[in-house]
């Protein structure tokens, strides 16, 4: 409804949140995701994931904004069935996390994409690059689980791809 009928992708364009309490909000959003998401409390990780991103809307993007959108997107795929549109808001985290540059969330934008959004749209095969960037900016970063995970995703993203042979 705030997008109006405009393209997911404007959403690139929003201005730098600068707003101090925002952003930790935002953070804190963000935090509280993937442990009401592993305890199976989808109701709080669908709210918390759409509240980042209308933070975002109102206030401007940050890099924690990145990581919104791709949770974000997986509520719109796995509640809504808008799986097209779930996959816009997850390539929008990744623009996002690259245009801003922000390697300590990279490996948890590229994981979450490859792992639970990606393989709605596209062939398991395009999964392996956004796993294999979850591994190395993990690595590179310091969050090793997230690494692990991401070199997880690699070995079941394996066993579902005919190998190329040819």
């Amino acid at each position: 409804r705030h997008l109006a009928g405009r393209p997911v992708e404007v959403l690139l364009e929003l201005p730098r949140l600068e707003d101090p309490q925002i952003r930790k909000a935002i953070k804190l959003l963000m935090t509280l995701w993937a442990p009401a998401f592993i305890l199976g409390e989808s109701a709080l990780s669908d709210l918390a994931g759409a509240r980042m991103v209308r933070l975002s809307l109102e206030y401007g993007n940050c890099e924690e904004s990145a990581y919104g959108y791709v949770a974000f997107a997986m509520t719109i795929g796995w509640r809504l069935g808008d799986y097209a549109r779930a996959h816009e808001y997850g390539r929008l985290g990744i623009a996002l996390n690259e245009r801003l540059a922000d390697l300590r969330l990279r490996c948890k934008v590229h994981h979450r994409f490859a792992a639970l959004v990606n393989p709605w749209r596209k062939p398991f095969a395009t999964c392996f690059p956004h796993a294999k960037e979850a591994v190395r900016a993990g690595l590179e970063c310091g969050d090793f689980m997230i690494a692990a995970y991401g070199q997880f995703q690699q070995s079941w993203w394996g066993m579902q791809v005919e190998p190329d042979l040819g």
